[in-house]
């Protein structure tokens, strides 16, 4: 999008949070929607796990004439609920996370009347003609098909089906609640995100005092056998808010396999973390 903004002269808004720790800053988003001709709205932050109002926007697009795409790459796989459902004209999201498929492979729905940029390749299909052709889809097709990408694009749902979305979502749900009610007594320790685990999605930031949060991270990985990820997530914007942008959080992302177990470990390891100072553990190890 700023790349397009470049070439055109066009402006991109960026909308805050809102007020009172709300995911978004509605009336913003309204105004910005009057002024816009698409706007994409994450489903749920990959920094803070928070989920979006994403029908809500929708509405306010909906009056407006604007076109909503909702980025799912957070939401696709874990939430029950269908992204039709919500009222957003266009939908995305890549395949390996919560839909468990293959990198490299993901959706688009853009519906009828929507005209996307061409990446001109060979003709398919219509081999005859030396232009790309204009049925949907072959006119998005140029080039070798990732065939065993969509493949595994095309089996990994069945999983999900046979589990049920509703009962991953629970087991998600019962696990961060765990998690959450773990690590809110321990000292020096912070959360990003909502405090309820149903208004967010599998995955918790959070920060130590006195910790870097790469060292933090590294610690916990050799010392305790525990993965997270460190820094700004790919996402440096979200991290402006609430004040970790020079040197991000460490994620914690249980998932519906992940055992009551784990999180007791987990929780466990972060409270040591939080009694011991990082100089004289990094020091050690």
């Amino acid at each position: 999008m700023r790349d397009r903004a470049r070439r055109t002269g066009g402006e991109v808004f960026v909308i805050p949070p809102g007020p009172d720790g709300a995911p978004l800053d509605r009336d913003a988003f309204a105004r910005a929607a009057s002024r816009s001709q698409l706007c994409v709205l994450t489903h749920a932050s990959n920094v803070t796990g928070a989920l979006l109002p994403v029908a809500e926007a929708a509405e306010i697009c909906r009056r407006r004439g604007v076109p909503l795409l909702d980025d799912a790459a957070q939401t696709a796989g874990h939430l029950p609920n269908g992204w039709e459902s919500l009222g957003a004209a266009r939908f995305a999201c890549s395949e390996h996370k919560g839909l468990l498929g293959p990198q490299g492979t993901g959706l688009l729905s853009i519906g009828p009347g929507v005209d996307l940029p061409v990446r001109l390749g060979e003709t398919g299909g219509n081999s005859e003609e030396d232009v790309p052709p204009t049925d949907m889809p072959e006119r998005y097709e140029a080039g070798t098909l990732n065939t065993p990408g969509i493949a595994g694009l095309g089996a990994a749902p069945g999983v999900l089906l046979r589990i049920g979305l509703p009962a991953r979502r629970k087991a998600e749900v019962d696990l961060l609640d765990g998690l959450l009610r773990s690590l809110r007594g321990i000292p020096g320790l912070r959360i990003l995100g909502p405090a309820t685990a149903r208004a967010r999605t599998g995955c918790v930031s959070l920060t130590v005092d006195g910790w870097d949060p790469a060292r933090m991270a590294d610690v916990l990985d050799r010392r305790f056998s525990i993965a997270t990820r460190a820094g700004l997530h790919c996402a440096p914007l979200a991290h402006r808010t609430p004040g970790t942008f020079s040197g991000g959080t460490i994620r914690v992302s249980p998932g519906w396999k992940t055992a009551p177990s784990d999180i007791e470990a987990a929780a466990r390891a972060l409270d040591w973390l939080a009694r011991h100072r990082e100089a004289e553990v990094c020091a050690s190890t």
